[in-house]
């Protein structure tokens, strides 16, 4: 009896010197991300309020969320750094690909879940007396959970083409998951447009409120519409390539994609942290003494790994 494919070596390739500075670069952005994202998390949990102003504002959840997204980032640097010093490894790396790929689909449904939270309070705030933010809910937690059912669905997927990889038992599985990855990435790109279409109808409907208020609401539509470009950049990829069974072009497994990636999900930080703060704020204005944080904090597109052995990059397989 042979040793069990999961100990066998897993070799990076040999790159090209284009495709090595690529990775190269991909790496240092991949780094500079991860500190951005420690940063936010170290701020948040420093202003997280105390329990009871939870309710309207989910710190926990956006703390959750920047927590997955980190280890995914630390998960991505490590496999950058196999690639770029061409390590060998043993199979087993998979089981990082694995990881850090649910991790990064993970932050995402936290994500959606927390624009959802703020502009349904936003959505309160204007029609107090009508049922249109009961309605709007109700669609947002339909959206949830069909984002949530094939983020699941392809994570599992994703695990089976990877252990079949090893154990060289292929079969029509990889096609299958292709296609259900590409249409994970256009479902999370129109429900991102949603958001931005969402949060455009509040700011305009909410001409009376005050300026703080306002300036959340410009926060948060800020925020979707990076939150929007990471998905619209990676569903163009979806259906250009995967759709296709087209090749992704060494241009789009490296830096570019890593660089895009970092900008929009800071950014779409960026507007949930701000807007959060502003509703804090508000809940709690400077006259009313607020209640002292708490010191013990829950902490923590998709945006697929290739399947192809020796390319690790955020691109969509």
């Amino acid at each position: 009896m042979g040793p069990s494919p999961w100990r066998m070596p897993y070799y990076f390739g040999s790159p090209t010197t284009e495709i090595h500075r690529t990775w190269i670069v991909a790496l240092v952005f991949e780094f500079i991300y991860f500190l951005a994202l420690l940063g936010f998390l170290g701020f948040l949990m420093r202003k997280k309020p105390a329990r009871n102003a939870q309710n309207k504002i989910p710190f926990v959840s956006v703390l959750s969320s920047l927590a997955t997204n980190a280890l995914a980032a630390f998960l991505s640097i490590i496999s950058l750094f196999y690639n770029v010093l061409q390590h060998t490894a043993t199979q087993r790396y998979v089981v990082l690909l694995m990881i850090q790929t649910i991790s990064q689909m993970a932050a995402f449904v936290l994500m959606f879940f927390v624009y959802y939270r703020i502009l349904s309070h936003y959505l309160e705030r204007i029609h107090a007396s009508t049922e249109r933010p009961l309605l709007m809910d109700a669609l947002h937690s339909f959206i949830l959970g069909i984002l949530a059912i094939i983020s699941a669905v392809k994570a599992i997927l994703y695990m089976v083409v990877l252990a079949q990889n090893v154990n060289h038992a292929y079969s029509d599985v990889t096609s299958t998951y292709l296609n259900i990855s590409a249409s994970q990435e256009i479902i999370y790109w129109l429900a991102s447009l949603e958001i931005v279409g969402c949060a455009a109808f509040v700011m305009f409907k909410a001409k009376s409120f005050e300026l703080s208020r306002r300036s959340g609401l410009a926060w948060i539509f800020l925020g979707s519409l990076f939150f929007y470009g990471v998905h619209f950049f990676y569903a163009i990829i979806a259906i250009r390539y995967n759709l296709e069974m087209v090749e992704t072009p060494s241009s789009l497994t490296g830096g570019v994609p890593t660089i895009i990636f970092a900008i929009c999900v800071l950014g779409a930080y960026a507007g949930i942290s701000v807007s959060c703060m502003q509703l804090y704020k508000r809940s709690y204005p400077p006259t009313v003494s607020q209640p002292i944080p708490l010191e013990s904090l829950v902490t923590k597109p998709s945006v697929s790994t290739s399947v192809v052995a020796g390319s690790t990059s955020r691109a969509t397989p």
